[in-house]
């Protein structure tokens, strides 16, 4: 920095700290002038962002907000974000594009000054003014007069145009030169021209020439301004002239300006006068002082050709090379190196007891701000180590700084280091902290340590205390301390340390921040969101409960109850009440105010994990550390409610070509095409405000416009339509409409209403033709339709009876459908049942067997008097008692199973006899209390030709039938007989009863489908007719005989069949069966239920060598071997979870095929229809459960032969 500017910097500084510590600047509506000019917050835009050029020579903002620009090629309309250029190409009005000059005057129409005369642009057009005068000439400045009309300056001379009228004024009027530069119309109406020869005034037509200070008299004058106090100031190519009340004053580099060629001029609402120079970039005076904001300080340029202030405020600045810039206010100022900071990115700031604000850096060491002073600290001062990590001012005042060196202690003169060799665990520190007893505490890279009345004390993981390093630390209203660790937060109560992770509730482990709230609880910050634990109940809060960011580097609260937290994207300011209502529950976001570069900060990305990385001074100003300086923001004079965008339209075209946005649009006829361009106005925000746009009428809800600023509609129907445009601020409050076009769209002659009504109305008289034609044709066949309806009506009354009848066949064919459902239900259960009781009366069955052998055995050991002999054989006669009965659920469910069978197409031998002895005991229930049972079998052979379960069925049937018919309780009274006889080569089976009879009306009918004369749920009216069709499918016959009042004879008919040959028939040699009984065998039993594999081996024990295998697949392994060969007799459960009987064959017959031919299989009935298909195809013998095991031993002792043999 030069020598002369180091003077006015400092007194910058001073009052930059005054704005600082006193909070003397105001909302954003104007530029500050307590700030520097480096810490306004400034854009800029050259031709890469839409500009038609770099130079801008003039700048005006219209009444309708738009900022226009003058350029070398063109000129260009601004909305803040979108740059709308005019040039030759698309506005031919504009013959030539150097355009040096725009004014708008006082009816709103905007005047051009251009390389070849004079333009207008008004209702969206341009229109060049008629030819002579400024019309033609190059022109250089403009300025509205006061009396209404323009004053032009340019090339030749001075001209005055008011309602089509031109006045000119050369040098032969006075002027010094007929070259214009500059215009300026004062509050009394006079009229200054700068020219290139000096400055002139007009005042009633007579011009006089104006003497400048410091021999510039002659000199080219480039710019004019009349300041809020009446002072005239004058922009020359050698300085800065102040006339007011016959003084004038000369300012030159001598007195603060970079360079004195001045080329612009601007007075802002707070008076402060801005100078554009040609060279030197752009200087503030404020008080007298200059503040230059050129290259060095961030200017795109140093050459400024144009300054205007906005109506919100901002400073927009006409580069002669760089295009456009712009200043502005911002809630946020930055201190970085334009302010003195040695090095940008600040990592700790903290403010001590003398209000002094000290910021470290990462490599730029450490610098305090105090009373308008910057001062540096470094290895000169004893601060060896630049790497700034921690801050802390202990209970005595002492600042403590952490660096990667050890930590220095500063005395108000120098500083003092304290290392490993003084106590520190480690000299990496990553945070400092005072608590309230006088401790300081150091976070180092191998732990935590507290330095208390001149001792350390280590609390590391040994104590409980953390291993990581603790970069955040607070203590709370209760004294308990905080620590902010890299692997989770710990509280320090007493000597006692509590961790908490994630898996407690922590929103994350690397916390960053720990803010300890005066009203109880605390705040952890967190790289993954935020956390609040209270009362021992963790609430979480990330981006989906609204945060800008998941990562918080420091949480700090303001005086209004608001909490502001810095990330990587910015700082954002949270209610603390809406925060609260989410941990209760009682709403599920909270609503962000976002700060960020367009606030006044250089960058947006804040620095976190150092101790600390933000501070609320004792003014309630809050200070954040970021990648280029530190920010500071004073949160009671920041403006909430940000300023919306305003939705412009901004052009219509129909069918391509654009139309006047005045009035009401009505599209002719056949046009149906409609294009709306429109955008959003915020010179303010130039980020791309968010835009909606609807059509009414057509679209049904607003629709996001995106990155678009034009929509088309095509083929639009006929009708009123009303197109809408609304834009959101930053903080997505959205505008009502304001860009509303009212449209019409008029019908062709084919669309009209009265089109439609005359078509209507032809229509109607055709038809009214053709219906009088018809009438005379339909009367007639209305009388024939007549005739035939009647005649039709009587053929369906018929057939209407005949359907009812139907009808209420048909559902009482239905009910009794369900109840032959029912039945079959019942069968099924009884097939399920008696497979379930077999396997269980399988071992009761032998179990019994074998008792009553152990008891009998031993009571014929017992001598006759002997104690216990009577118990014994009380015992024997239980069991024996016991065996009849098990022996009698044995035939019952056998009985079951012949009745439930499913092999209904199955023919064979049955016994027909055993048949009715079954369908006996089944109808027991029913003809006990109504009958006597008398049997009249025929000494013959009672096989015949059929299926067993079929017969079962039909016999059964019939019982119950000839039961049902007598009356209960009158048992002695009434008789059922049963009869059988040998006809031929038939058996003929009757029942007979003395019931009631049928009637023969009814005789006939009997065997059809659903007849029954009983009530309805006693039976089905399937009964007769399923046994006639079982008995003629077996090639049978069946006949019924009755007398009303005396009973019945239902006679059954069958072919006879010869008794099948038993295996108990067969007579052996009685030396064969004593060699087989005394040889004995190897059985092997393979069944996966252990009592009847237990009972079948407590059978077979006494004659054979019995193994018992329970698990098929350990069976089969065994068979396969040796073993299989040593086996005699393979007793195995068909049905079993691991591996099935079939499946044990399957895999023997593959590996062992003589094996698997010893195999008998057991079973309990029931088949599945794959077992029934394996049964009736292999050739292995079969035991059915429960097993009489006499017969059994018999059975086994004729394998065990047949395998030695």
């Amino acid at each position: 920095m030069m020598a002369g500017m180091r003077r006015d910097g400092m007194l910058g500084l001073r009052v930059l700290a005054m704005a600082v510590l006193m909070g003397v600047w105001q909302p954003a509506l104007a530029l500050d002038p307590a700030r520097r000019v480096t810490q306004y917050s400034h854009e800029a835009w050259k031709d890469e962002d839409g500009l038609p050029q770099n130079t801008v020579f003039s700048l005006a903002q219209t009444r309708d907000g738009y900022l226009w620009l003058a350029t070398w090629e063109g000129m260009a309309r601004f909305d803040g974000v979108h740059f709308t250029v005019y040039d030759k190409r698309n506005t031919p009005e504009l013959r030539d594009e150097v355009i040096r000059a725009i004014a708008e005057d006082a009816s709103g129409t905007l005047w051009v000054g251009s390389g070849r005369g004079l333009l207008v642009y008004r209702e969206g057009r341009f229109h060049r003014m008629a030819s002579g005068g400024p019309g033609e000439v190059e022109v250089f400045s403009l300025v509205p007069a006061a009396e209404g009309g323009l004053w032009v300056g340019a090339q030749e001379g001075l001209f005055h145009v008011r309602d089509g009228q031109t006045r000119r004024y050369g040098t032969a009027e006075g002027l010094p030169s007929e070259w214009v530069n500059a215009l300026l119309v004062d509050h009394g109406g006079v009229v200054w021209a700068g020219t290139a020869k000096g400055l002139v005034r007009l005042s009633e037509g007579r011009v006089e020439t104006v003497r400048l200070p410091g021999g510039v008299g002659r000199v080219a004058v480039r710019a004019l301004l009349e300041s809020h106090d009446g002072a005239t100031w004058v922009g020359t190519d050698n300085g800065l002239v102040r006339l007011h009340e016959g003084h004038a004053r000369l300012f030159t580099t001598r007195d603060g300006l970079p360079d004195d060629r001045v080329m612009a001029l601007a007075e802002d609402r707070d008076g402060n006068l801005w100078v554009g120079t040609n060279a030197g970039g752009l200087v503030r005076m404020t008080e007298g002082s200059f503040s230059v904001f050129g290259p060095k300080q961030g200017l795109p340029g140093a050459g400024v050709l144009s300054l205007m202030e906005d109506r919100e405020g901002s400073l927009w600045v006409g580069m002669m090379t760089s295009g456009l810039s712009r200043l502005r206010d911002a809630p946020f100022v930055t201190f970085g190196q334009p302010e003195g900071l040695r090095d940008e990115l600040a990592s700790v700031v903290l403010e001590d007891r003398q209000g002094a604000v000290w910021v470290g850096s990462l490599s730029g060491g450490l610098t305090r701000l105090k009373d308008g002073v910057l001062t540096h600290f470094g290895p000169e001062e004893g601060l060896a180590q630049e790497n700034i990590r921690a801050l802390a001012e202990d209970r005595e005042g002492t600042l403590w700084v952490g660096t990667t060196g050890g930590a220095f202690r500063y005395d108000g003169r120098s500083f003092t280091r304290v290392g490993r060799e003084q106590g520190l665990p480690d000299d990496v520190l990553f945070s400092l902290f005072a608590d309230s007893r006088g401790g300081m505490w150091f976070g180092t890279a191998r732990g935590l340590s507290r330095l208390h009345e001149g001792t350390f004390t280590a609390f590391g993981a040994e104590r409980g205390g953390p291993a990581q390093p603790v970069v955040a630390v607070a203590e709370d209203s209760e004294g308990a301390l905080w620590f902010g660790t890299f692997g989770g937060l710990y509280r320090l109560s007493g000597e006692s340390f509590t961790r908490y992770t994630t898996a407690d509730g922590l929103a994350g482990n690397r916390v960053l921040d720990v803010y300890a709230d005066p009203r109880g609880g605390v705040w952890v910050a967190t790289n993954t969101g935020l956390t609040l634990l209270r009362a021992g109940r963790f609430t979480r809060y990330t981006t989906a409960q609204g945060l800008y960011d998941d990562a918080v580097f420091r949480v700090l609260e303001d005086a209004e109850g608001h909490l502001w937290m810095s990330c990587n994207r910015g700082i954002f300011r949270v209610s603390r009440r809406e925060l609260e209502e989410v941990a209760e529950g009682s709403r599920t976001t909270v609503a962000p105010i976002i700060f960020d570069r367009r606030d006044g900060m250089r960058s947006s990305e804040c620095n976190g994990a150092a101790l600390p990385s933000g501070w609320r001074a004792r003014d309630g100003r809050l200070w954040f550390p970021t990648l280029r300086g530190v920010v500071s923001v004073d949160p009671a004079r920041v403006v909430v409610h940000r300023p919306s965008a305003e939705p412009r339209l901004e052009e219509v075209r129909v069918q391509g070509r654009p139309v006047p946005l005045s009035g009401r649009l009505v599209l002719e006829p056949g046009q149906r095409d409609v294009e709306f361009r429109f955008t959003a106005l915020s010179l303010e925000d130039s980020t791309r405000p968010p835009l909606r746009y609807r059509l009414r009428g057509h679209d049904a809800d607003w629709v996001d416009a995106e990155d678009r600023r034009a929509v088309s509609y095509t083929h639009l129907p006929p009708g009123d339509y009303r197109f809408e445009v609304t834009a959101a601020n930053r903080d997505a409050v959205w505008t009502e409409p304001g860009a509303v076009v009212e449209l019409t769209v008029t019908p062709r002659f084919h669309q009209t209403l009265w089109f439609y009504a005359l078509c209507v109305l032809g229509v109607g008289a055709v038809a009214g033709g053709v219906y009088a034609l018809r009438v005379g044709r339909l009367k007639r066949r209305e009388r024939w339709l007549e005739a035939r309806v009647d005649e039709r009506t009587r053929e369906l009354a018929a057939a209407n009876r005949e359907l009812d009848e139907n009808l209420r066949a048909l559902r009482q064919a239905q009910s009794q459908l369900v109840e032959a459902g029912k039945m079959a239900a019942v069968g099924t259960l009884a097939a399920g049942v008696g497979h379930e009781i077999n396997n269980p009366l399988a071992y009761i069955v032998s179990n019994l067997e074998y008792a009553i052998t152990e008891a009998s055995t031993l009571g014929r050991e017992l001598p006759l008097g002997a104690p216990g002999r009577r118990r014994l054989e009380d015992i024997d006669r239980v069991l024996s008692e016991a065996r009849h009965g098990a022996d009698r659920v044995r035939r019952i469910v056998q009985d079951l199973k012949t009745f439930s069978r499913g092999d209904e197409e199955a023919r064979g031998p049955v016994d027909l006899h055993a048949v009715l002895d079954s369908a006996v005991k089944l109808a027991g229930n029913e003809l006990t209390p109504r009958a006597r049972l008398v049997k009249e079998y025929g000494g013959e052979s009672g096989w015949v030709d059929g299926n067993e379960s079929r017969l079962s069925q039909v016999f059964l049937n019939l019982l119950i039938n000839s039961a049902q018919a007598l009356p209960e309780g009158q048992a002695a009274q009434h008789e059922i007989r049963l009869v059988t006889r040998r006809d031929g080569e038939r058996v003929v089976a009757e029942v007979r009863d003395t019931g009631c009879g049928i009637p023969p009306e009814v005789m006939g009918r009997i065997f059809d489908p659903f007849f029954t004369t009983k009530p309805v749920g006693v039976g089905t009216g399937l009964g007769l007719a399923l046994c006639h069709r079982f008995i003629t499918a077996m090639g049978g016959e069946i006949a019924v005989e009755s007398e009303p009042g005396k009973g019945t004879v239902v006679r059954v008919t069958l072919r006879a069949a010869a008794a099948p040959e038993s295996p108990s028939q067969v007579v052996r040699p009685v030396q064969q069966e004593q060699e087989s009984a005394r040889v004995r065998g190897r059985v092997m039993i393979v069944d996966d239920d252990v009592m009847v594999s237990s009972a079948l081996r407590r059978t077979l024990a006494r004659e054979h060598d019995v193994e018992v295998m329970t698990s098929s697949r350990q069976a089969l392994e065994l068979l396969k071997g040796p073993k299989g060969t040593e086996v005699d007799v393979i007793l195995c459960d068909l049905m079993m979870p691991d591996l099935t009987g079939m499946e044990l064959h399957a895999d023997l017959s593959a590996a062992a095929p003589g094996v698997a031919r010893r195999m008998v299989f057991v079973t309990g009935g029931a088949f599945t229809p794959a077992a029934r298909a394996f049964m009736d195809t292999v050739q292995n013998a079969r035991v059915d459960k429960p097993f009489d095991p006499q017969k059994l031993r018999e059975q086994v002792r004729e394998w065990v032969a047949k395998a030695r043999t």
